[in-house]
Order: structure tokens, then sequence, then C-alpha cells
């Protein structure tokens, strides 16, 4: 993961508390994230905005409340920064590693997936 990916990632995280692929994040013009997440069908569905919807209102809150927005994204940018600060604990490794392993073990070596699907 790039440094880029990893921060576009951690900022969808801190929005939507979704992160992964495909990765969705509307940045301002200066690079500061206003808004993200990850997978927005075409059309709204239970539980969720489409996409046209997603950026119907990315625009209009840009075009009507402009100064919000850039106060709202410098926010999240320190928020970002002080959960990148954040060192992980040695308990934290081991669930990681742990966690790690059960990942590994369900992994399809014959047809390259995890699981039966």
């Amino acid at each position: 993961m790039s440094g880029l990916d990893r921060e576009l990632q951690m900022a969808a995280q801190a929005i939507s508390n979704e992160s992964g692929w495909p990765l969705t994040v509307f940045t301002t013009p200066d690079r500061k994230v206003l808004f993200g997440g990850t997978y927005f069908p075409p059309k709204d569905v239970v539980g969720g905005p489409g996409m046209k919807k997603v950026l119907f209102y990315v625009l209009k809150l840009w075009k009507e409340q402009r100064d919000r927005v850039k106060e709202i994204s410098e926010g999240l940018k320190r928020a970002i920064e002080e959960w990148k600060s954040q060192s992980i604990g040695l308990a934290d490794y081991d669930s990681l590693e742990a966690l790690m392993n059960q990942v590994a073990s369900s992994y399809d070596l014959e047809y390259g997936s995890w699981g039966t699907a």
C-alpha cells in the first residue's frame, strides 16, 4: 500500500467507518479530503446512496458551503495526523499476527481466493 493510498484509506475510514477497494475520495483543489468511502453503486440502494447522489451532494456542498467544507477537511487532516502518530503496542501486534494467521489459513491456494466463493 503506497503512502497516498494509506492516507486516503485512513480518511475514508475516519469519514465512513469503511476502508478498502474500490476507494472513492473527493478532495479540495489543494488536496485536502472532503468526503470518501468505498464502493458507491450507480443508483441508491437500501443502506446507502448511489454515486449520482454522492456526486450531487459533494458538488452542492463545495459550491454552497466551501468555507465549512475547508474547515471540516482541516479537522479531518488533523485527526488523521494524530491517528498516525499513535504507536501500536505489543499486544496489538500479537492480535494482528493472530488475525493474519486466521486470514492466511482460509486462503484457497488452488483457486486463489479466500473461503469457498
